[in-house]
């Protein structure tokens, strides 16, 4: 049982707020034989939205707008590129709330960076909030503002990013 935005997931609202939630879990799901703008414009198909409403903006948003009129399959993308494709897919709904599965898995150090300072970027413009899971928590600690810890599919602890320090500060004295 969980809320989202306030409606129960057995409530007749949850379609609705659903539809303020965007999520990449795991890997993007993108055409790979498809272009970025393809890929963009499949998605807002199926998302119901006007064909090339935001797709120029989600690519500026995400730092592709260089493959606006590119015709390269997403197949041949590298992972951080195709980890921004996914993001944007998620932006054409313009939603509040965007889970991110592992989202630096993979992804050489520079790549890593640029998903970072990505949702950091989003987070501060566009007041997007995200739920990231990852094991990378020394990457987490350079933009998380509060953690939770599951087990078994339960959260056990949920500790700000400040509390989080104070603790570990304990331990290390």
């Amino acid at each position: 049982k969980f809320e989202l935005f306030g409606a129960p997931n057995n409530s007749s609202n949850i379609k609705r707020v659903r539809n303020k939630v965007g999520a990449v879990v795991e890997s993007p799901s993108i055409y790979k034989n498809m272009s970025a703008y393809d890929n963009l414009k499949m998605q807002c198909m199926i998302l119901g939205l006007p064909k090339d409403q935001r797709i120029n903006q989600v690519l500026h948003d995400v730092g592709l707008e260089h493959m606006l009129h590119d015709k390269k399959r997403a197949g041949n993308f590298s992972l951080g590129m195709r980890q921004r494709l996914g993001i944007a897919m998620c932006l054409l709904g313009e939603p509040e709330f965007i889970i991110l599965d592992e989202p630096m898995n993979g992804l050489d150090p520079a790549g890593i960076v640029e998903i970072r300072e990505l949702i950091l970027k989003l987070n501060r413009e566009r007041n997007i909030t995200f739920l990231i899971s990852s094991h990378i928590l020394s990457e987490l600690s350079l933009i998380a503002t509060k953690y939770g810890f599951i087990s078994n599919g339960h959260i056990i602890k949920e500790i700000t990013a400040s509390q989080l320090q104070e603790q570990l500060k304990k331990t290390t004295d």
